[in-house]
């Protein structure tokens, strides 16, 4: 088998619950339809693996694949943990796997881009890239893109596999996002790019030399790149900074609903930001470790994680719904059907 990895998982439908994108679609926004709990949730079922969990997860179908161990990507059911297949790889699974049209693509440290069949676990032939695969996927219609450490930007045919068109831009550890025309990647040190989809053609390029935080996000109107205390609001059409928005102690990818961000800091609270206005409409406190990747959920609930925490505040009442302490530190969460599945350690979870 070989070693940078991408997966593909066939699926006939996609349902209401399934979780198909790292941040809920293809914008980065972390604005998903899915509910949460509605109160502290117990353990529905759990399953211990034979090694550490390395990634969040993927659900479609009723399945979820995500990283185990050094040498795992695993397929386990939602309704119960039942192994479902194992695909053996040469070296850690670090991205975050996306699944798209029966394919599920993943990418790790080892250096060839995978896509394995989710009907049986079977790879097919892509082409390999010459540094790890650290950034998760992003795919729409027949391209699938990737970026990793050895700098270059990868457009692949989701279906064929065949390199459609690349560029050299730095190292990139974070997931492009898209409109219907452009794609947006950031590097880690603050370059951002804007190529134009079909064609492979640079349309602009930002320089903030500020390290990124978080992949771009696209929202009606404009760009917004996570950088190092800063949110910074780019014109997609001409990669002209329209703001630029403090953001002192940003931890990770922002959720954003319209023109409110939603932001985890490194000391352990939930920043609500309006664009239009300006202003800061609240700042609820949730725990004592960083706070990364927070989600808003349907009923406007803001869910997240803080080290050994998972979490549920309501922003505007600037209120805890309920917090989930787990015995070690927790993967990014996902959320469907009432129910949460998070991996802490070599345990996975579904709590409901």
């Amino acid at each position: 088998m070989r070693a940078t990895l991408l997966i593909l998982f066939l699926i006939t439908t996609a349902s209401a619950d399934d979780w198909l994108f790292p941040r809920g679609d293809v914008q980065n926004t972390g604005v998903v339809k899915n509910k949460g709990p509605k109160k502290k949730p117990s353990i529905k079922w759990q399953r211990e693996e034979k090694g550490g969990i390395s990634t969040g997860a993927a659900l479609s179908g009723g399945r979820l694949v995500f990283g185990v161990g050094e040498f795992v990507v695993a397929c386990r059911r939602a309704s119960g943990g039942a192994h479902i297949w194992d695909a053996k790889v040469k070296q850690q699974v670090v991205s975050w796997p996306l699944i798209r049209e029966e394919i599920c693509f993943f990418g790790g440290q080892d250096t060839v881009h995978y896509r394995i069949k989710m009907s049986t676990g079977g790879e097919e032939t892509s082409p390999d890239a010459k540094g790890a695969i650290v950034a998760p996927p992003t795919v729409r219609d027949d391209h699938y893109f990737a970026g990793g450490t050895d700098g270059t930007f990868y457009a692949i045919g989701s279906a064929t596999g065949r390199v459609l068109w690349s560029h050299k831009i730095g190292a990139i550890e974070h997931a492009a996002a898209l409109d219907k025309k452009n794609v947006y990647v950031a590097t880690t040190e603050g370059k951002l790019f804007a190529f134009n989809i079909k064609k492979g053609t640079q349309v602009w390029k930002y320089e903030s030399l500020t390290p990124t935080v978080a992949a771009p996000i696209v929202i009606k109107g404009y760009v917004l790149l996570p950088v190092k205390h800063a949110l910074i609001q780019v014109n997609p059409k001409s990669g002209e900074v329209v703001a630029n928005h403090a953001a002192k102690g940003i931890a990770g990818a922002p959720a954003v609903k319209k023109t409110v961000v939603h932001y985890g800091t490194e000391g352990g609270e939930v920043v609500v930001f309006d664009l239009k206005s300006l202003k800061e409409l609240a700042r609820i406190k949730v725990g004592d470790e960083k706070i990364s990747a927070p989600l808003i959920l349907a009923g406007k609930a803001l869910f997240g994680v803080s080290g050994t925490k998972l979490f549920c505040v309501d922003p505007k009442a600037r209120k805890r719904i309920w917090e989930y302490e787990g015995p070690e530190r927790f993967q990014p969460p996902i959320v469907a059907g009432g129910a949460v599945y998070v991996g802490a350690g070599n345990v996975f979870y579904c709590l409901k």
